[in-house]
């Protein structure tokens, strides 16, 4: 618990502290809680009927018994469900990956790393996401608007500082980008400059690279659909 402290007070020591005790399990147990939590409250909250008019937009060929049928199948069990396991292997994914990403500069760079693990490492950074989906939980809770679409529920997504239209090609992408998208980048930098004993300019570029490819890629795509 101190070290999730210090992540949002003071990221070196929290990064020295892992490197200490190598604890692994906390982070992963909390992001999958929050994931839990925040959209099972979301598909329990949500206006359903809404919410299933804008996934079967595009699909008017559906009508009568095999609309009805779709609607049934799209229920808010089943979507939390789907939303809940891919999530939680999509972070799985990415959590391997960067872990896979990390060890091979060390190696290219010759740089031997202090840490445990880069699975330790890979797990700590979960922690913006985990608070930016127990905000989205509290949110639902509270809040009394059920017309909110899945990309617009995180309230720290820049889909939502921006006021980013429903119907714009560009929700999707500055819905899942945000301030947690921030402050993971900011912990990214300062633990790969305190494992590999490096400067902070040279973290950030081994931090920022993987994002700048994805985002940037992601954002080039959608700008080519939109002018094409």
């Amino acid at each position: 618990m101190k070290v999730l402290g210090d992540v949002i007070v003071s990221p070196q020591d929290a990064w020295d502290d892992v490197n200490r005790r190598g604890q692994w399990i906390l982070p992963l147990v909390l992001l999958a809680i929050a994931t839990v939590a925040a959209w099972w409250l979301y598909y329990s909250r949500i206006d359903i009927v809404w919410l299933q008019d804008r996934l079967l937009v595009g699909t008017s060929e559906l009508q009568g018994r095999e609309l009805a049928l779709a609607r049934d199948i799209m229920g808010p069990g089943l979507l939390a469900l789907v939303t809940i396991g891919s999530s939680l292997i999509m972070g799985a994914m990415i959590m391997l990956l960067t872990a896979g990403y990390l060890h091979l500069v060390g190696r290219t760079l010759r740089v031997t790393h202090t840490g445990p693990s880069w699975l330790v490492f890979a797990a700590w950074l979960t922690v913006p996401e985990t608070c930016a989906l127990l905000l989205m939980a509290v949110r639902l809770t509270f809040g009394s608007n059920q017309q909110i679409l899945p990309e617009a529920a995180n309230p720290l997504s820049l889909s939502q500082l921006l006021d980013i239209a429903a119907d714009s090609p560009w929700l999707s992408l500055t819905g899942a980008i945000g301030v947690q998208s921030l402050w993971t980048l900011a912990l990214f930098t300062v633990g790969v400059s305190r494992w590999m004993k490096i400067g902070t300019v040279r973290a950030a570029l081994i931090a920022g690279l993987p994002p700048l490819l994805i985002y940037g890629t992601w954002a080039l795509v959608i700008a080519v659909d939109a002018g094409a």
